[in-house]
């Protein structure tokens, strides 16, 4: 309690703040949700390619360590609408998890409306359950790394506002394990190993959510430090 007490303050506080919003010192919470369409490759089969739509949910801390430069993290999970591949198997699941660092740089930047550009590098893990006629299943785990590039705006009412993103990704991924009716399999198939299972997603996401800042920042009369 005494923590969450100490957090309401901090709110109450920065309702006071003025000045503009992607000031030094200003901290930002986005939480969010879209669509993302990817193409994806594989070295699976002769023919490993296809494409995946998924929503997002996406959540964010940005600190803002200079004016117009906001360091932060993001977390972001991808839930991919999918029905059915292959003649025999269907999909059960594909599920995408990413942590990532992520830089902003606002182009515009007023008290209430702000417009940056941003690059973000980080991690994802993805699984896929797939399960065939027979009532087989199979779970594959893939990892990797995730790098793209974004532009965003946010409209704020007071220091409650909405965010809008568009950004570029690619995340290039490795096999990590393999399951087929909870039993560990060391081949994918019968001439890949799992650790050779390679796949690249490179797609394009947009999404729109909230937006809360924080902190008083840099008033225009302080001095330089």
């Amino acid at each position: 309690m005494k923590y969450f007490g100490a957090f309401i303050l901090t709110v109450l506080i920065s309702l006071n703040s003025i000045g503009q919003s992607a000031d030094k010192g200003k901290l930002f919470l986005d939480l969010d949700g879209g669509l993302a369409g990817y193409s994806v490759n594989s070295n699976a089969s002769h023919t490993g390619s296809g494409a995946g739509l998924a929503t997002i949910l996406n959540f964010g801390v940005g600190y803002n360590i200079q004016k117009n430069m906001n360091f932060g993290i993001e977390f972001n999970s991808h839930q991919f609408l999918v029905d059915s591949v292959r003649e025999d198997n269907s999909i059960n699941s594909a599920v995408t998890g990413m942590f990532s660092f992520r830089f902003q740089y606002h182009l515009i930047n007023k008290e209430k409306f702000n417009l940056y550009v941003g690059s973000k590098i980080g991690w994802a893990a993805f699984e896929i359950v797939a399960e065939d006629t027979s009532g087989t299943v199979g779970a594959l785990a893939l990892g990797g790394t995730v790098a793209g590039l974004n532009v965003g705006i946010r409209k704020y009412f007071g220091n409650f506002g909405l965010r809008m993103e568009l950004g570029f990704q690619q995340i290039p991924m490795s096999g990590t394990s393999f399951y087929v009716d909870n039993v560990e399999r060391t081949y994918y198939n019968n001439w890949l190993k799992v650790e050779d299972y390679k796949a690249r997603f490179i797609g394009a996401y947009l999404t729109a959510g909230i937006s809360l800042k924080l902190g008083k920042g840099k008033k225009k009369d302080e001095p330089k430090e």
